[in-house]
């Protein structure tokens, strides 16, 4: 088999791998969007505090948080 034949049947082999993690990524989101909805349902979180709490993370992330204060309780005892 030739050396150019070979690199297109791996090249090939690359795109169907990266397709089959992109699948499975798209699911294990779907799954993770599903867990966070029944979650929030069950322990009576609202959206509000939800988009509170991914602010405050994107803040602590960047460096500029200032404490966490106000509807963000905290661990469950």
């Amino acid at each position: 088999m030739s050396g150019f034949v070979q690199g297109v049947l791996t090249l090939a082999r690359q795109a169907e791998h990266s397709r089959r993690a992109e699948s499975a990524r798209q699911r294990q989101r779907a799954a993770l969007v599903r867990l966070i909805a029944e979650v929030s349902i069950e322990f009576g979180i609202s959206a509000e505090e939800i988009v509170q709490a991914r602010r405050a993370v994107r803040m602590r992330t960047a460096g500029t948080a200032p404490p966490v204060s106000g509807p963000m309780p905290g661990p469950m005892p």
